[in-house]
């Protein structure tokens, strides 16, 4: 039963993060996106901010940073989508279901976008999320077949 509430808990919870940061004003997200990345590229270089050479780094490297959260926080919801279909014993269609909410959501974060100053909706970052969340179902379900062969193999 926990892990039933835990499952939908954390599919919500990440939804609702997905929407805080989707209701971000253009220049709040970019600026946010932009900072992070400044904190990353100061632990790996040698650069600090207000080096020349920092700020060409960020201005090359700050789009498909943006791109790769958009992947990698869609990669997270379809794991969590996974987890909480298979923690209710749904496994005859819990990829089709999984494939379909986190591809919604995708679609209505997006919408959300539009209604957002400074933001807008982009099929491109629908087709973007949807892939992260499509490849995390898709290697999750990987997972799980290659976890149940062994685990036979093992109680053999």
């Amino acid at each position: 039963m926990i892990r039933k509430v835990l499952s939908v808990a954390l599919v919500i919870f990440w939804m609702g993060f997905i929407f805080s940061f989707s209701g971000s004003e253009g220049d709040d997200s970019s600026s946010l996106s932009r900072d992070l990345l400044v904190k990353v590229i100061e632990v790996v270089t040698p650069y600090n901010e207000g080096d020349e050479k920092l700020e060409s780094i960020v201005e090359v490297l700050h789009f498909p940073f943006r791109k790769l959260a958009h992947f990698t926080i869609y990669f997270i919801l379809g794991m969590l989508v996974v987890n909480m279909f298979l923690a209710f014993n749904l496994p005859k269609y819990y990829i089709l279901y999984s494939v379909v909410i986190c591809i919604g959501y995708a679609i209505s974060d997006e919408i959300h976008q539009m209604f957002t100053d400074g933001r807008v909706g982009s099929i491109a970052d629908v087709l973007l999320d949807s892939s992260g969340s499509c490849i995390a179902i898709y290697l999750t379900n990987i997972f799980i077949k290659f976890r149940g062969r062994s685990e036979k193999s093992i109680n053999k």
